[in-house]
C-alpha cells in the first residue's frame, strides 16, 4: 500500500496578497491529510471531488490510474472546511502519479505547473498555489518572489500560538469569483515586516504585523461579520496579543498569539463559544511525506 501525508495549513500573513503575486507566511500543523492507495476494488478516487477542482482535472487526465488503483483520501477535519484540503488532495494525487510512474525526482515547481494547468476557473484571481508550496515544505513556510523557506516557529518560549475553528465557512472558489480588486500596496509591506520579524525572532514586530494585517482586511471588508464579532470578544475577554481571521473572509479559523499565562482564559473562552482548538505551536509539523512501498 502507498501512503502519503500533507499537513493542515493556515495563513499567518498573506492571504489575498498571494493572489497578486505577493508574499506570505503559512503555518503547517497537525492533523495531517492522508492518501492511501491500493490495488483493491473498487478503483478510482474514493472521496467527493468538485468537477472543477484541480485534483478532479488531474486524475481524469490519467484514466489508467483511475482504473487501476483505489485511492482513499482521509480528511482529519471531516469536511468541516479550511486548512488546505483541496491543495493537499492535489499534492498527494500528483505525488502518487509520479511514484506510480517511477518518476521520483519531481520538484514543487513541477507540481505547481501541473496545478495551474488543471485550474479551470474564469475568476479575476486564480489560485496562487501558495497552499501547495507550504504543505510541501511544512513548518512555517515563507513564500516570496525570492523563493521559499521553511523555518521552525521561534517564539514557543515567549508566547502561545492557537488556531481556533469557528465552524463558519466561506467557500473559497465562490469567494474568488466575487473579488474585484486587491490593493497589493497595502498588504505587501505588512507581510514583508512579518517575514523580517520571523527571520529575526522579533515577536513584538510580528504581533504588530498580524494586527495591522487584520486591520487592513477589516477596512477592505474582507472579514466576515461573525469573525469580527469574535475578534472583538477575544480582545475584550482574553487580553490576546494578536488575533486574525484566516481563510476566505477570515471565516474558517482564528489565529491567536498570546501570553502563556493567558492560555487558560482562552481555553475557557473557546469552550463558552463552542470554538474548537485545532492546533497550537506544539503541533507545527513537517511537510508532505510518503511511504515508498511496492504497489
Amino acid at each position: 500500500m502507498y501512503r502519503a501525508w500533507a499537513p493542515s495549513k493556515t495563513f499567518l500573513l498573506g492571504e489575498y496578497n498571494v493572489l497578486t503575486g505577493g508574499s506570505a507566511i503559512i503555518i503547517n500543523t497537525e492533523p495531517y491529510f492522508e492518501l492511501h492507495t491500493t490495488n483493491q476494488l473498487p478503483t478510482g478516487w474514493q472521496a467527493p471531488l468538485h468537477p472543477q477542482s484541480q485534483t478532479y482535472q488531474f486524475i481524469h487526465r490519467y484514466p489508467d490510474m483511475l482504473a487501476t488503483y483505489r485511492m482513499s483520501f482521509i480528511d482529519p477535519h471531516q469536511a468541516k472546511g479550511g486548512f488546505g484540503r483541496s491543495s493537499a488532495e492535489f499534492l498527494m494525487a500528483y505525488a502518487f502519479r509520479q511514484f506510480a510512474c517511477n518518476q521520483n525526482t519531481w520538484s514543487i515547481e513541477d507540481a505547481l505547473r501541473s496545478y495551474r494547468a488543471c485550474t479551470k476557473t474564469c475568476n479575476t484571481y486564480q489560485p496562487s498555489g501558495a497552499d501547495l508550496i507550504a504543505q510541501y515544505h511544512g513548518q512555517v513556510t515563507i513564500i516570496s518572489t525570492s523563493g521559499h523557506q521553511a523555518l521552525a516557529w521561534p517564539f514557543a518560549e515567549q508566547s502561545k500560538l492557537c488556531l481556533l475553528r469557528t465552524h463558519y465557512k466561506e467557500p473559497t472558489h465562490q469567494h474568488l469569483t466575487e473579488l474585484h480588486s486587491i490593493p497589493k500596496t497595502a498588504l505587501q509591506p505588512i507581510v514583508a515586516r512579518g517575514i523580517s520579524a520571523l527571520q529575526h525572532h522579533d515577536l513584538k514586530q510580528l504581533i504588530q504585523a498580524v494586527n495591522d494585517y487584520q486591520h487592513i482586511l477589516t477596512t477592505l471588508q474582507l472579514t466576515h461579520q461573525a469573525t469580527l464579532e469574535l475578534i472583538h470578544a477575544l480582545r475584550q475577554q482574553t487580553d490576546s496579543w494578536a488575533i486574525k481571521g484566516c481563510g476566505a473572509l477570515g471565516a474558517d479559523v482564528l489565529l491567536i498569539i498570546l501570553d502563556h499565562a493567558t492560555w487558560p482564559t482562552l481555553q475557557t473562552f473557546a469552550k463558552q463559544h463552542r470554538l474548537e482548538i485545532v492546533a497550537t505551536e506544539q503541533n507545527i509539523g513537517y511537510g508532505w511525506q510518503q511511504t515508498k512501498e511496492t504497489i
